[in-house]
């Protein structure tokens, strides 16, 4: 029995069944491949900023879904009110029909 459950041990830790992990040089965190790890470095520790805003010139690492220069340009006709998404006023549309 003892001689099983060793070469159970043996074979589960065997270079073929265990997962290889990749550690940022940098934060030490684990990745289960390259791909992950050169993203990772590339978005957290790159000083490349990939997104410019073109009215300031300020640049950052990832696109910001919340854009400080967008204009909110979708406009209630019986409220003062303006939304950035068209979606988001048909809801404000609805909800006052609604009521």
């Amino acid at each position: 029995v003892l001689s099983v459950v060793k070469a159970f041990i043996g074979s589960h830790n065997s270079p073929s069944t265990r997962k290889s992990t990749l550690d940022c040089a940098e934060c030490h965190t684990n990745f289960s491949n390259k791909q992950e790890l050169i993203k990772h470095q590339r978005i957290i520790h790159s000083a490349l900023k990939a997104f410019k805003y073109t009215e300031c010139g300020k640049s950052f690492t990832n696109h910001t879904p919340e854009n400080p220069h967008r204009k909110k340009s979708n406009k209630c006709t019986e409220y003062d009110k303006s939304f950035y998404y068209k979606k988001s006023l048909g809801q404000h549309q609805r909800a006052d029909t609604e009521v």
